[in-house]
């Protein structure tokens, strides 16, 4: 079911999964991976009584309250989503780096900017090198209005720590996608082609790399390239 699934034989994909479920009923990674297999085609109901049964099956793994927040996430329905995640954050294993990857997402569509900003405040303060969340928290701020100087500083920290992570390694394909991002969000667009182009010379097929060259391209309002490079990444991950 898996391997027809990354092969786009997405109804097959489905079939193949609910014979696994039917012959083991309380396998909670089968029902995981159907959940997806239904959201990825159109059958959101379905998604979301799969994962519930994969949370009911094994309460005691994160991956079935992560699926199961994913797909209210995918729904809509932030605050079911925000339990979910906040239901998982219990079982992480490094419970800052799991808050500020989906969690802090849902925060800011739920309109919770200040709790979403003390998990990045709070990973911040344990992983002071991570440019990622930098990035996350400049655009938390961003969305909650706070002063163009917040946000700026928050960017420009996440450029510098790229620097310094492509200074000594160059030919780092994701930090030359997050640098052409970071660039493109400061304003930079010169920059950051120059580094995308660089990015997509040594790592042309990386996840990261079509991902944040959608995300530099949508924020360029360069829709067509940004809607392609995300169709590439969404076949590679279904989760983005």
């Amino acid at each position: 079911g898996v391997v027809e699934f990354y092969g786009k034989q997405r109804a097959k994909a489905v079939e193949r999964l609910e014979q696994a479920v039917a012959v083991s009923p309380s396998d909670a990674e089968s029902q995981r991976r159907l959940a997806v297999c239904y959201l990825a085609t159109g059958q959101r109901d379905q998604a979301l009584k799969a994962a519930q049964r994969a949370v009911a099956d094994d309460p005691g793994a994160v991956d079935s309250y992560t699926v199961l927040a994913q797909v209210q996430q995918f729904r809509g329905d932030f605050p079911a989503a925000y339990a979910s995640y906040d239901l998982g954050l219990r079982l992480a294993g490094d419970r800052s780096e799991y808050a500020s990857a989906g969690l802090t997402d849902v925060l800011v569509f739920a309109q919770q900017h200040e709790r979403a900003m003390e998990i990045l405040t709070d990973r911040l303060a344990r992983v002071r090198d991570s440019y990622i969340d930098y990035y996350k928290q400049a655009r938390v701020e961003q969305s909650a209005g706070r002063p163009r100087a917040e946000w700026f500083g928050a960017l420009q920290k996440a450029r510098g720590l790229i620097d310094e992570r492509l200074r000594m390694n160059p030919r780092d394909g994701e930090a030359l996608s997050w640098k052409a991002l970071v660039h493109t969000r400061l304003g930079e667009f010169k920059d950051a082609t120059a580094a995308l182009k660089a990015a997509q010379e040594v790592a042309p097929d990386d996840l990261d790399v079509l991902y944040n060259a959608a995300r530099m391209f949508a924020v360029q309002r360069e829709k067509t390239q940004a809607f392609e490079l995300l169709r590439r990444a969404v076949e590679r991950r279904y989760s983005l």
